[in-house]
């Protein structure tokens, strides 16, 4: 037997009764002959009342303890209908659910009858609150108002859309010629009504109450005729009259030359009607007039710190005491370049002033520029110069043939003992790569097949990439050092080739008298040499030989081997003197030639001064002779944003016996370039914003790309000389000077 369900208790059950006492007892009888109260106590419809209860035990709707609602049947099964839910009804005759009577009956709202009083018309059974408004004569939707759909309308005589609200009617249907926009003031006339362009004609044109609204003005008499009128003479109309003008701030009216547009001059007078006599002309307050006034002597009206008296600020790029010159100094602040003392450019080769080297070449005792002109070869500028300097006219040219490239570095030096610089150019783009030399002295336009001496490496092995001129075998002459950097006919990435001098004639791989080769595949040793230091101050240079790929300290980091002079026979780089090595993978130290040698701490031994320019550091090693040294540990570290370490130099300017040091950022501010300048540096770490003196590129010349020291002025002071491989397009030089 399934258990019984839960009903809802019958209202009239409860466990006092005697009627419930009977089902009670009744349960327990059927309990105790095994039967269930389900098989004795039936509920047709499931509505939770026994069918003998139930008054309507097929309806689960009707059950005792339902709901009572207003349907005239006794849905609770107590016996009475509709009781406690009956309503006020009226008559509903016309069946739109709205009724209307005068007396309610009691009961629900059914069969005829509805629970609202609000029917105009029992009648229609379109009419009643809540219906649509027709234009039918009637009070359709019973608020006391027929027709309430009426519209206004207007008449349009002159036919321009805009009625005269005179003529307001109100009807379902609008009269012949009646529309429903008003407000035409003037309705014969259709130029006149809202919205029309007010004219200057006495009328009121678009019905704003106003005539010529906005075109009464007041004119000024002109009488100069300098389109500016006299305040004291004026008249108001809508139209202009000629000889009379909008504005009256003429101060003057009888000089056309004074009105407010005039600019003012320094005549003691009001030029521009301002109330002011003469302002502007001491712009910056400093009490002296500008120099176009005729007792003006401000050469710079527009610095407080420059008039005749003032403090002279030297070399600094400007006359402070308006005398005509810039007093020179020892280099502080910084210096804008487009305002150097001198500058070269104009030739029609290419990227001149990426390498620079400095010599006597024609043997006046006077210091040339030697400049790289990248495939062409290069450019000597002649000593002294100033001013500017037209590098297509004022220099001579030592050039290439089509099948040669030169010019990818460059070397100066006296290779023959004759006390004459020799220069010489790299060519390793070519069919004949090595390095090209022309003895001095020179003096006139030459090509590379006069060339004195062709020092070649391998075939192909991009030879004169890296070249130099120094003398490291120490025999008074200069030597030529070759860099290879793709040769690998020793196993490696890169041969340097030194070949001794004096050198005539052309002089092939096996001629070399020391050969420094590689041993690893992807350093590219040679990409850069340089020879031009004596590390350990015994006399002879030394040899630094670039291999920016090198991996030693950092994958990509750069490797800078070290030969201590004189270097003779075959040596591989691992049998290097020294390593200087990049901190930074990707650095690619001595990338560029970035690497120089200099006495920078006074003890008669030049120091190693390099950069690895990827990565923004730079570093100068006192006297690095022997094993590993890692750029991050230099005894000076000068660091900045990446290609800060391009043109490296050091020298001591001002003769206390520690080398001054400048680096260059060639890409710095969209390749204007930039060189920083240091003064006397000792060991610790510095960056950009350390240096004693910057001097600043122009636009795209990326200034700063080499740098070195030389007197090319002839006054017997060294300066600074700045490369600027893209000065003007084809590239030039600065020279910056200094005085004490």
């Amino acid at each position: 037997m399934a258990p019984i369900s839960p009903k809802v208790p019958n209202p009239r059950l409860s466990y006092g009764s005697p009627l419930a006492a009977f089902f009670v007892l009744r349960l327990a009888l059927f309990t105790l002959l095994g039967c269930s109260t389900a098989d004795a106590i039936p509920d047709a419809d499931g509505d939770g009342t026994a069918d003998p209860h139930d008054c309507a035990p097929n309806d689960p709707a009707i059950h005792v303890g339902a709901s009572e609602r207003c349907n005239e049947v006794d849905d609770d099964c107590d016996g009475e209908v509709d009781e406690g839910v009956e309503v006020d009804t009226w008559p509903d005759l016309d069946g739109d659910g709205h009724g209307h009577g005068s007396t309610a009956r009691a009961g629900c709202p059914v069969n005829g009858w509805s629970d609202l009083d609000d029917d105009c018309d029992d009648k229609d059974a379109a009419v009643h609150p809540g219906a649509e408004e027709r234009c039918n004569e009637l009070d359709d939707d019973c608020d006391g108002v027929k027709d309430a759909a009426n519209t206004t309308w207007f008449a349009d005589a002159d036919g321009d859309g805009y009625g005269d609200d005179t003529t307001a009617v109100a009807t379902c249907s609008p009269p012949q010629g009646f529309i429903t926009q008003g407000g035409d003031c003037v309705d014969s006339d259709d130029a006149i009504h809202p919205g029309a362009t007010e004219l200057c004609n006495t009328l009121d044109d678009d019905c704003d109450g106003v005539a010529d609204l906005g075109h009464e003005t007041t004119w000024y008499s002109d009488a100069d005729g300098d389109g500016y009128g006299s305040p004291l003479d004026t008249q108001t109309t809508c139209a202009a009259v000629s000889g009379w003008v909008l504005n009256g701030d003429d101060c003057r009216p009888a000089e056309a030359a004074v009105n407010p547009g005039a600019s003012e001059l320094c005549n003691a007078a009001d030029d521009d009607c301002d109330g002011a006599v003469d302002e502007g002309f001491d712009a910056d307050g400093d009490g002296h007039s500008d120099v176009v006034c005729s007792y003006g002597d401000d050469c710079d009206d527009n610095d407080p710190t420059t008039y005749p008296t003032a403090p002279e600020a030297c070399e600094d790029g400007l006359d402070q005491d308006c005398d005509g010159l810039d007093v020179h100094c020892g280099y502080g602040g910084n210096y804008d370049l487009a305002y150097a003392d001198v500058r070269g450019s104009g030739s029609t080769k290419t990227y001149i002033g990426g390498h620079a080297d400095v010599g006597d070449v024609d043997g006046d005792g006077q210091d040339d520029l030697v400049l790289n002109a990248y495939y062409d070869g290069l450019v000597v500028v002649k000593g002294p110069v100033s001013g500017t300097v037209d590098l297509a006219n004022a220099t001579w040219f030592y050039g290439n043939l089509s099948t040669i490239f030169g010019g990818r570095s460059v070397g100066a030096g006296d290779m023959d003992g004759d006390g004459l610089t020799d220069v010489g150019f790299g060519a390793p783009y070519g069919i004949a790569d090595g390095l090209y030399i022309l003895a001095g002295p020179a003096s006139a336009n030459t090509q590379a097949e006069d060339a004195t001496a062709v020092l070649r490496g391998l075939p192909s092995g991009m030879c004169g990439h890296g070249a130099d001129i120094a003398d490291v075998n120490g025999d008074g002459l200069e030597d030529g050092l070759v860099g290879c950097y793709t040769d690998s006919s020793f196993g490696g990435s890169g041969v340097t080739y030194v070949f001794y001098g004096p050198v005539a004639g052309e002089y092939e791989a096996e001629d070399a008298d020391a050969i420094l080769y590689s041993t690893a595949t992807t350093e590219s040793a040679g990409r850069w040499v340089r020879g031009d230091g004596d590390l350990n101050a015994d006399g002879m240079d030394d040899v630094m030989i670039a291999a920016p790929r090198g991996s030693g300290a950092a994958l990509s980091g750069g490797i800078i081997y070290v030969f201590l002079g004189p270097v003779s026979g075959e040596l591989d780089l691992p049998s290097a003197d020294a390593r200087l090595l990049g901190s930074t993978g990707g650095g690619y130290l001595g990338e560029y030639r970035a690497m120089i040698m200099g006495d920078s701490d006074g003890d008669g031994a030049d120091d190693a001064l390099v950069s690895a320019y990827y990565a923004g550091e730079a570093g100068v090693f006192f006297s690095p002779t022997s094993g590993d040294h890692e750029l991050a540990s230099a005894d000076i570290q000068l660091s900045d944003t990446a290609w800060f370490g391009s043109g490296l130099d050091l020298d001591d300017l001002d003769d206390n016996g520690i080398a001054e040091v400048i680096i260059g950022n060639a890409a710095e501010n969209a390749e204007a370039g930039a060189s920083y300048f240091y003064w006397d540096l000792g060991p610790g770490a510095y960056t950009a914003a350390d240096a004693d003196a910057r001097f600043l590129g122009e636009a795209a010349s990326a200034a700063g790309i080499t740098n070195t020291f030389a007197d090319l002025t002839g006054d017997g002071i060294t300066d600074v000389v700045i490369g600027a491989s893209g000065l003007d397009g084809s590239g030039g030089f600065y020279v910056q000077e200094q005085t004490w």
